[in-house]
């Protein structure tokens, strides 16, 4: 039962848009990071249900493999697949994709997660200004060097 709930709820979370077409791949980036955070910041019931999981999986082990098996996790193969992409195509130096994807969603995503688990909201001019700033960070390491 926990993991056709979690599955039901977290379904509605969409994957980042791959910008991996786009000439301006730090544009493509911003504009995907933006809409990606938008959507985190606007589902309430995953907020909820990532908020339930937290304070009771150790009561509930299968709300919490539940959680790994169908919530944040499944992002992952959409952002690999896109930076790997990048990579391929020589816009992105990825030594270590598991690392890179980890510190995208650090840069993009985490803040909203961590700040929204104790009931306190990014306002949006901040994050605007994580989204710029982490794209920028995050192609200041992964971006060739010319």
């Amino acid at each position: 039962m926990p993991s056709a709930v979690v599955a039901a709820v977290t379904k509605t979370v969409p994957s980042p848009r791959e910008p991996t077409t786009r000439p301006d791949l730090r544009t493509a980036l911003v504009e995907a990071a933006r809409g990606w955070v938008r959507a985190v910041r606007a589902n309430e019931d995953v907020a909820a249900l990532r908020r339930l999981v937290a304070a009771e999986q150790h009561r509930f082990p299968e709300l919490g493999r539940a959680w790994e098996s169908h919530g944040p996790e499944g992002h992952h193969p959409a952002v690999a697949g896109a930076l790997r992409t990048l990579a391929g195509q020589g816009r992105l130096v990825v030594p270590d994709l598991e690392t890179a994807v980890i510190q995208l969603y650090a840069l993009l995503v985490f803040p909203h997660l961590v700040f929204g688990t104790y009931g306190t909201q990014v306002d949006d001019d901040l994050t605007d200004r994580l989204v710029v700033s982490g794209a920028d960070m995050f192609l200041a390491y992964y971006a060739p060097q010319a």
